[in-house]
């Protein structure tokens, strides 16, 4: 997905440069996204939508894609967080984006700004990270084979009209595994590996949620506004809205 830029937030990316003529209806159109309601399941209407809603009005590409991606938005954090600001949280962000990319030296096409983006910072400090966790424990040798160097710098040289596209992801690849493969398994949507978090918010993990978002703990913690967080898991609670993203890291940090 780093690589042959399969996640779906590129091509909505794609959607929301096209529409920007349309910039003027960006509100109404957050506030209509923001109407359906989640269920709670994995990566449904209701959460992809209020999700979308969130980074919609952001210019800057990696911007928008935090505010997607991410838990707390830069705008909530400060106000969970006791002792930053915004302009600290837009700091963090960009150094941590922009400093892998300029590390790297020239960055010759937008596909590669993607791609080199997301291999230096999720897939290498997040998912190959956890890979190696899990494996390890089980004294398991784990690779991933689409990290081969030479295939690496050969994809990376792709010209961006065949490597970034407007209606499909992983064209390149999926072209390539048509010699191989049937089509039913290719034209498969793609789908993740994921946990019902929503729904444990509100069963399995409430009491034990409840206890660490309790202003009287949270005070005595310092590190936490309690005002924002009870806010979001009572919305979370009664379907408002799906906040599962900022609830689940809330509960991790404090655990």
């Amino acid at each position: 997905d780093e690589l042959f830029l399969g996640y779906p937030n590129f091509i909505a990316h794609n959607y929301v440069e096209l529409m920007k003529v349309f910039k003027p209806f960006f509100s109404t159109t957050k506030f209509i996204l923001n109407q359906i309601p989640s269920r709670g399941n994995y990566f449904d209407l209701g959460f992809k939508a209020q999700r979308i809603s969130r980074g919609l009005n952001e210019k800057d590409y990696w911007f928008r894609d935090f505010e997607w991606r991410g838990a707390f938005t830069r705008r909530d954090l400060p106000k969970l967080i006791k002792s930053i600001e915004i302009a600290n949280v837009d700091s963090l962000l960009q150094k941590r984006i922009f400093s892998e990319l300029e590390s790297l030296g020239s960055i010759q096409s937008k596909s590669q700004q993607i791609s080199y983006g997301y291999l230096g910072t999720y897939l290498r400090d997040n998912v190959l990270v956890k890979v190696d966790r899990a494996t390890m424990r089980y004294g398991l040798e784990a690779r991933s084979p689409l990290l081969d160097v030479d295939l690496f710098e050969f994809v990376n040289r792709i010209p961006d009209n065949h490597r970034l596209s407007r209606i499909g992801s992983k064209n390149i690849l999926k072209n390539v595994l048509r010699k191989y493969l049937p089509d039913h398994l290719i034209a498969k949507n793609k789908h993740g590996l994921g946990v019902p978090v929503a729904k444990w918010l509100n069963s399995e993990l409430k009491d034990q949620l409840l206890d660490f978002m309790n202003p009287t703990y949270l005070n005595n913690q310092g590190l936490f506004d309690h005002v924002l967080i009870n806010q979001m898991q009572r919305q979370h609670l009664s379907g408002r809205y799906d906040y599962r993203k900022e609830l689940w890291s809330f509960l991790i940090f404090q655990r």
